[in-house]
């Protein structure tokens, strides 16, 4: 999946969404991955993102991406709402493994599934999954990307480029091979 340009988006996008209400602390901007919202007396910090590409553990990988954003926002991710979408209402194998996986995901990170939306579309080849995630700040102060500065010291638990390296290794490994992968490159990177 690629992102349109800020020029695009300056003209088709964010000249059709500001909004004057007080309780949006940060809405619809180039670069930040969430949005934030005063509720009561604390903010919360809402993000969706979809899934392109993946069939593999689309449902898991779903929910961490959508709760990864939350999460680096400094609000602590607590709740998703999962749209899931197949080819065919005959897909009912696909819609509970899918449904089976976000609840998987769901489960380790201790997220609340509180809602959604499934369905089927005859346009669609494969699944097409996106995930609403939120969280509260509790008090905390956000982290927005664009107060990175140049020097900015980032602490990276696992890898970088999972995400992309998981979908490949496990959704497009003919190509991986093409590109001169081996079997348990391929296999590594899945794990």
């Amino acid at each position: 999946m690629s992102k349109f340009s800020l020029d695009v988006l300056n003209r088709c996008v964010y000249p059709l969404f500001k909004s004057d209400d007080p309780d949006v602390v940060l809405g619809a901007e180039f670069g930040e991955d969430v949005a934030l919202t005063r509720v009561g007396g604390d903010i919360l910090a809402s993000h969706v993102d979809p899934i392109v590409g993946a069939v593999h553990d689309i449902g898991w990988l779903a929910v961490h991406v959508a709760c990864n954003d939350i999460a680096t926002s400094g609000a602590p991710p607590r709740w998703i709402l999962p749209l899931v979408l197949v080819p065919s209402k005959d897909d009912e194998a696909l819609l509970k493994r899918i449904m089976t996986d976000i609840a998987r995901a769901a489960g380790e990170i201790n997220v609340s599934v509180i809602g959604g939306h499934t369905g089927y579309s005859a346009n669609l080849t494969r699944p097409l999954v996106a995930v609403t995630a939120l969280g509260t700040l509790g008090g905390r102060q956000p982290i927005l990307t664009r107060g990175a500065q140049v020097g900015d010291q980032i602490l990276v638990t696992k890898g970088i480029a999972l995400e992309g390296t998981g979908i490949l290794a496990s959704d497009f490994n003919q190509t991986a091979r093409s590109l001169g992968l081996t079997l348990a490159d391929i296999e590594q990177a899945r794990a």
